[in-house]
């Protein structure tokens, strides 16, 4: 390696076409304010030491007067063939693995300084040309390239231009190059034509997540800001002062953009989970982004294991900054408190998703003998006897762990007396309690994801018409059958034509009143159907 600097006589010139070092050095001066005459905007907006703002493709610079980049002081080291290159770097961004491909002009003057003012003369007025400007009597252009691009195969884009964020591998045509996993890569058609900037892993099934459809907008640094911030300013307005901006989700992954993230709020603790080994090479700067805007006391890593070998996920759950969280953190839903486990409990630790359906549920429970399957930390059970005056509640789950959390939840609310924990399987317990000719009025079924893979539907509908047929012979007529699906592969039509074929194997008729998804804080990407992962169905027997 050998470092060439700013110094000298004339300008010092490199074409970097790959990977620029991101250990470079620099000092920025005045940045470009862009060319208003020419109706160009600045091709950059830097404060301090950070990443371009904006970094314009191609031609969008040529007409900018002012992109002579106003760096000085320049430095680091650059591997490259001196009768090639004999002139040094002037181009640094602090993520160049998400920068795009972009065309920057160079001017100077002889004495090897930056200068955006000197069209033909230098700046220290010694009457010489500044033949940096001209280089073989024309202007010099440089052309840098950091992201691979992937081409679609024939007829696969419709999808992509249609904004999901999910590529699989079976659309790819082919790669350019050979991408190492959480590389940032221009999508593109068969023919060439961009579509969007994602994030590629050749270890995962989904080989590519996208971001942005904008050209001019590759992932920088300042893109994933911005999409964090956007999520943290929609809980705002969602919820305002109340008490679920600081006990609810926070990113939503596809439902904000950022596929392959969630991150729930415990009070000033964050619990921030990857699905994604391309996104998680990103946590730097979505954890300063975090803490800068929310100051929690501690962030905590969670790995989605149910992808974790698929994805490469090999990080370890761990403290990402801060104090780490304490073994009696809680938060309040519908006033009730509940202590969560963010380090070793299911998920995230909570099921905020199920906010709204709790209380819905509880609504409809008032003197009633409610079965909660699947009961975890004892969500339903709890809100149905506090909020909706329930005379009993019999919660089963096969998680000893879960049962203890659950439990404890009910002694810190003062309703242990009117709930009943059981350590069961969920389809072992209601088969043994039909054979016993048990009856409830309000049954509550929230299993846990039945497909993972979509050759996993199949079965996961036959798992869902089992599973309800079982409760309804359960049910007292006129019973309220309260039942989910978390599996965002599974449609609501999907899954309410399973509970039509199931009422028919049970005999039994069913009238569904409400059919309600996830609480506010998990939204919908209106372009990704999975998004919309939770069913909540109330049916009427």
């Amino acid at each position: 390696m050998r470092e060439h600097s700013l110094s000298e006589s004339g300008l010092r010139l490199a074409a970097v076409m790959e990977n620029l070092p991101p250990s470079a050095e620099f000092q920025p001066a005045e940045p470009c304010k862009g060319d208003t005459n020419a109706g160009v905007t600045p091709c950059f907006a830097l404060p301090g030491l950070g990443p371009f703002q904006q970094f314009k493709p191609r031609a969008a610079l040529r007409g900018c007067r002012r992109c002579a980049l106003h760096w000085a002081g320049l430095r680091f080291p650059f591997g490259a063939d001196e009768n090639l290159v004999r002139l040094s770097v002037v181009l640094v961004m602090s993520t160049v693995a998400d920068s795009g491909l972009c065309a920057i002009a160079f001017r100077g003057t002889t004495n090897g300084q930056i200068h955006p003012d000197a069209p033909d003369r230098n700046a220290m007025g010694d009457g010489r040309l500044a033949s940096p400007y001209m280089i073989r009597r024309r202007p010099l252009f440089l052309r840098i390239r950091m992201s691979s691009t992937v081409w679609l195969r024939p007829r696969k884009a419709l999808p992509f231009f249609s904004r999901h964020p999910w590529v699989f591998e079976g659309a790819i045509g082919r790669v350019e190059g050979s991408p190492p996993p959480g590389a940032a890569i221009r999508l593109a058609t068969a023919e060439g034509e961009f579509i969007a900037w994602g994030l590629y892993n050749p270890a995962s099934s989904i080989r590519v997540r996208l971001y942005s459809w904008e050209e001019d907008q590759p992932l920088t640094d300042e893109f994933w800001a911005a999409q964090v911030t956007r999520a943290i300013r929609d809980r705002k307005r969602i919820f305002g002062d109340g008490p679920e901006l600081r006990a609810g989700r926070v990113v939503s992954s596809e439902g904000d953009g950022l596929s392959g993230l969630a991150i729930d709020r415990y009070g000033d603790f964050l619990l921030v989970q990857w699905s994604s080994l391309a996104l998680l090479q990103r946590e730097g700067v979505i954890s300063s982004v975090l803490r800068e805007q929310l100051q929690p006391l501690g962030l905590w890593r969670r790995i989605d294991t149910s992808v974790a070998s698929k994805e490469g996920l090999t990080a370890t759950e761990e403290l990402i900054a801060g104090q780490e969280p304490p073994d009696d953190l809680s938060v309040i839903e519908h006033g009730l408190s509940y202590r969560v486990d963010i380090r070793q409990g299911q998920k995230t630790g909570f099921y905020f998703d199920q906010r709204g359906n709790r209380l819905a549920v509880a609504q409809l429970c008032a003197g009633k003998r409610v079965l909660d399957v699947c009961c975890y930390s004892g969500g339903f059970g709890l809100t149905a006897l506090a909020r909706g005056q329930a005379a009993h509640v019999t919660a089963v789950d096969g998680s000893a762990s879960a049962l203890e959390l659950a439990r404890g939840n009910a002694e810190r609310n003062g309703l242990s007396d009117r709930i009943e924990f059981i350590k069961a399987d969920a389809w072992s317990h209601l088969e043994q309690a039909r054979d016993r000719g048990d009856r409830y009025d309000v049954i509550v079924l929230d299993p846990p994801k039945l497909a993972k893979s979509r050759g996993q539907i199949d079965a996961a509908l036959r798992g869902y018409h089992g599973l309800n047929t079982l409760a309804l012979q359960l049910l007292e007529p006129g019973g309220l059958l309260a039942t989910c699906s978390c599996s965002g592969l599974v449609t609501r039509v999907d899954f309410e034509g399973a509970l039509a074929e199931a009422a028919l194997s049970a005999n039994r008729s069913l009238r569904i009143i409400e059919s309600r998804g996830a609480a506010h804080d998990h939204p919908i990407s209106i372009s990704c159907p999975e998004s919309e992962y939770l069913k909540c169905v109330l049916c009427l027997a």
